[in-house]
């Protein structure tokens, strides 16, 4: 009568006193090592399957310390970031602070910003390309986003916004700026191709967004808007 390697495993399982009342077995049964062609105890064999889920574990363990590094570094860019938002006095202050930062501590080499449905009082300021006309349709579709939107093709047509940097973009971020209601949208843009792509994490895009927004608002007030 023969049993199959499977049947032998679920016994084994069943009963494992078995090799308790056969001790011996331990040392005497000969297992093919996993790497090389000679043979190892079962006790041996035990040994290295133990050192291979180590060596597993600690692979996971430095990924796992790893991506806390980039978390606390990313988190401390963004509460620096934080507070040299608040301490700019106008809109031209935060609208240079965002793109500094973004280029300088978050190595984002392409971005631009529109705005709609606010103003403010410097003249100069309310001149500027962030203020640029957006056509309604882009509005409606910017302001139907719940998160940014990443992907390697630019979103709604707005590569534009770029003017001649686009051409060296593969990869993409809209972030739509919002407080109560969208008021505006941050793109940014980059050479590499895997920088933002769809089904990414975008907790730390909607942060960066939660901050733009808020300081801009700030410095601005509602108006309606004629398309």
């Amino acid at each position: 009568m023969s049993f199959s390697s499977e049947q032998v495993a679920n016994w084994l399982t069943l009963h494992p006193e078995f090799f308790n009342e056969h001790s011996h077995l331990l040392t005497q049964l000969s297992i093919p090592h996993p790497h090389g062609g000679h043979a190892v105890s079962l006790n041996e064999r035990q040994l290295i399957a133990f050192r291979e889920k180590n060596r597993a574990l600690e692979s996971k363990l430095n990924e796992l310390i790893g991506f806390a590094k980039e978390n606390d570094e990313t988190s401390s860019k963004i509460h620096h970031f934080s507070c040299e938002l608040m301490n700019q006095r106008l809109l031209s202050g935060v609208l240079a602070t965002v793109y500094h930062a973004l280029s300088e501590h978050f190595h984002v080499p392409f971005m631009a910003l529109r705005l709609w449905g606010v103003s403010t009082d410097e003249a100069h300021a309310q001149e500027a390309p962030e203020f640029n006309a957006v056509s309604h349709e882009i509005r409606h579709s910017i302001e139907e986003m719940s998160k940014p939107l990443c992907g390697d093709n630019p979103p709604y047509h707005i590569a534009s916004w770029l003017s001649e940097e686009e051409e060296h973009c593969s990869s993409f971020a809209l972030l739509p700026l919002k407080q109560h209601r969208t008021f505006g949208a941050l793109l940014l843009a980059s050479n590499e191709d895997k920088r933002f792509y769809d089904g990414m994490g975008t907790l730390y895009l909607e942060r960066l967004a939660e901050l733009v927004a808020h300081s801009i608002k700030r410095h601005t007030h509602e108006q309606d808007i004629v398309d």
